[in-house]
């Protein structure tokens, strides 16, 4: 019967989950709520670390952001509990892009920087790389242009090292824009025929209509400089 509890609860989180991809947040939250229940039954910490994170995604969809905002903090506090650093780190995330959509820039970056560090700890590549970007992105924005080529470069050897062009792309492309912001032209478009270069190279037509568009922004911008 415990098992059986268990696996009810595991099934009812994935229907919330269905039911959140479809909109229908009414029956997600619902599903969410009576899995939660029953994993407290059984002290699940882990099972109620996706079901509070799985609640909180669904209120900060409704714009119920103090309500998603105690839910995250309740998933962090449970994966922390738990022990699972794997869990631990999805919910750090999960703060940090809430923290940024909610325009909160500098706790976005305290979230996204726990993240990087929780990736460097597990020595997972993917997250490493996803938090150098999360948080190149951010310090470019707060302005402050030294941290995050500092970062960029690092997403930028990582994927050299993995042989992963796409995110040399991106991260050419990416550090060619805080050149940009920084009015060095000339460095800006030395990256982006970097980035153009290797897109062209392995077809990324996506990225490059992307890049296009930024050499136009560049060359109308240093008209006016």
């Amino acid at each position: 019967k415990a098992g059986n509890k268990s696996n009810q609860a595991y099934a009812l989180n994935s229907l919330g989950i269905i039911y959140k991809e479809k909109g229908d947040y009414l029956n997600a939250l619902d599903y969410f709520i009576k899995a939660d229940k029953l994993f407290e039954e059984k002290n699940n910490l882990e099972g109620r670390t996706l079901t509070t994170l799985n609640l909180g995604r669904v209120y900060e969809l409704q714009n119920l952001f103090d309500k998603a905002l105690s839910h995250y903090s309740l998933a962090l506090s449970l994966s922390e509990k738990s022990k699972n650093k794997k869990n631990s780190a999805v919910v750090l995330n999960h703060l940090g892009s809430f923290y940024y959509s909610t325009n909160d820039k500098k706790k976005a970056l305290e979230y996204f920087t726990l993240y990087l560090e929780s990736g460097q700890e597990l020595n997972n590549i993917d997250q490493i790389m996803e938090g150098l970007n999360n948080v190149a992105v951010i310090y470019q924005q707060l302005g402050q242009f030294d941290e995050a080529l500092a970062n960029f470069n690092q997403y930028l050897l990582y994927s050299r090292q993995n042989n992963d062009k796409h995110s040399q792309v991106i991260a050419y492309h990416n550090i060619a824009l805080v050149y940009q912001d920084q009015k060095n032209i000339i460095k800006s478009i030395n990256y982006l025929d970097s980035s153009i270069a290797l897109a062209t190279k392995i077809r990324d037509f996506e990225d490059l209509i992307d890049i296009y568009d930024s050499y136009t922004e560049i060359f109308t911008k240093a008209n006016n400089y």
